[in-house]
Formats: C-alpha cells, sequence, structure tokens
C-alpha cells in the first residue's frame, strides 16, 4: 500500500472531555467531609460547653458561698447569700416567671414546686421565708448547704432550657 493511502486513513487524536465546573479527586472529596465534620464536632461541643455554662456558674457561686461560710461560720450571712443566690438562679431558670416578686410562703412554696418532695415548706429550707432576717438564726448549715445542692442538680436541665430560650443562635446550631 502506498504511503499516502494509509496517511489518510489516519484520524486526529482526540481531544479529552472538558473538565466539569468542579473537578475534585477523591482524596479532596475525603478532605471536604474531614473539614465538615470537624466544623460540627466543634459546633456541638461548643453548644454542650455554653449549655451546661450556666449551671457550672451556678454551682461555681455556691462553692464560694459554701467556702465563705467555712472561714466566717456567719449563719445570718450565709441565709443571706443563699437566698440571693436561689433568687437570682430561679430568675435565670423560670424567665417567664415573677421570681422577684415572689416572697415568704409563696417563695418556698415556689422553691418546693422545684424540687421534689416539700424540703422547703416542711423542712430546713423554711428558714427562706422569713427567719433568715433575724439577727441569730437557729440552722443547720449543713442541711441547708445539701439542700441547696440537691436543689442545683434538680435545676441543672432548667438552665440548659433556659440558656437555649437565652440564645436561640446556639440551640439551632
Amino acid at each position: 500500500m502506498p504511503v499516502e493511502k494509509l496517511l489518510s486513513q489516519l484520524r486526529g487524536i482526540p481531544s479529552p472531555p472538558e473538565p466539569g465546573w468542579w473537578p475534585l479527586a477523591a482524596g479532596w472529596w475525603i478532605l471536604l467531609g474531614i473539614i465538615a465534620l470537624a466544623v460540627i464536632a466543634a459546633i456541638y461541643f461548643r453548644r454542650q460547653k455554653t449549655q451546661l455554662g450556666l449551671y457550672h456558674q451556678a454551682d461555681l457561686e455556691l462553692q464560694r458561698i459554701t467556702n465563705l461560710y467555712l472561714e466566717t461560720e456567719d449563719n445570718q450571712a450565709l441565709l443571706l447569700s443563699l437566698s440571693a443566690w436561689l433568687r437570682r438562679v430561679c430568675i435565670i431558670a423560670f424567665p417567664e416567671k415573677p421570681i422577684a416578686a415572689i416572697t415568704g410562703q409563696a417563695w418556698i412554696e415556689f422553691l418546693d414546686q422545684t424540687l421534689p418532695g416539700s424540703h422547703f415548706t416542711q423542712g430546713v429550707g423554711g428558714v427562706f421565708s422569713g427567719e433568715i432576717y433575724s439577727r441569730q438564726p437557729v440552722v443547720d448549715s449543713n442541711a441547708i448547704l445539701r439542700l441547696c445542692h440537691a436543689w442545683l442538680l434538680s435545676m441543672q436541665p432548667g438552665l440548659i432550657a433556659a440558656m437555649q430560650v437565652k440564645h436561640p443562635v446556639v440551640s439551632s446550631c
């Protein structure tokens, strides 16, 4: 066969197909997946830390009050501090209720509603209805501190829910 005839049978080199708008190799997809998982994990852990933040702040404040009492052994200062602490935590945990306006017997009845049992109306927590204002209150400080700690443990879900209500951006993450 003549060379010209053989050359006429040759075809041109085919062009490769056009690349897509985002041609990524498998390694890049794996890297993007790892980055996405890292972002999701960071958001999750930040949310958990933020939600538990109010509980931990309340717990630290209770520890501070306990340590101050152990140094001074002043029952009246202990009761006044615990009463203010209880009210602050309730204001955060129950933003829809007029906590600041509740006093006396209604206050300890409200506290009993937040903790199973009647530790405030019929137990050692009854001192928060008015005895805290006497000059020399007679109180079992260990029992009161245990009650406040148990009350705080029971309030943990309420504090987390309060954090979600106050910061909807955090709760949607």
